[in-house]
């Protein structure tokens, strides 16, 4: 159900899940595994629900295609209400995201593609060293 799930985000979107796994850097075999049942990682599933989003819960809810129709029945709601707070929250993320600066992984991901090994290891150290 998942993998149904996904393309229904998708075509919603106007896109394919090849595209979504291109967007995410996920790699093309992985879809291939979801789409013969395999379940994402949750760090997956989280990159996955923010780009549509979405709730994890709906993720991985096999009840419900539609996110609308799930988040109406865990708020034991109408699908009208929903709608109306859907549209409200999406015009306050959109105000939000005028302001917010990109997550740092979209920033640092493709800087750290372009280092060698050994600087790969400098920052790993560098990062454990603030960390601790």
């Amino acid at each position: 159900m998942f993998y149904e799930k996904l393309s229904y985000l998708c075509s919603k979107k106007g896109m394919s899940v090849a595209r979504l796994t291109q967007e995410l850097n996920l790699s093309k075999a992985t879809a291939t595994k979801w789409k013969h049942g395999s379940k994402p990682y949750y760090s997956t599933l989280l990159r996955i629900a923010n780009y549509f989003n979405v709730d994890v819960e709906y993720l991985v809810d096999d009840e419900y295609l539609d996110f609308d129709e799930w988040l109406a029945d865990v708020k034991h709601t109408t699908r009208a209400e929903v709608l109306h707070d859907v549209k409200w929250l999406e015009d306050e993320r959109k105000s939000d995201a005028q302001d917010a600066d990109p997550m740092p992984y979209e920033v640092l991901l493709p800087l750290l593609k372009q280092l060698t090994p050994e600087q790969v290891q400098r920052v790993k150290d560098f990062v454990s060293g603030m960390l601790s």
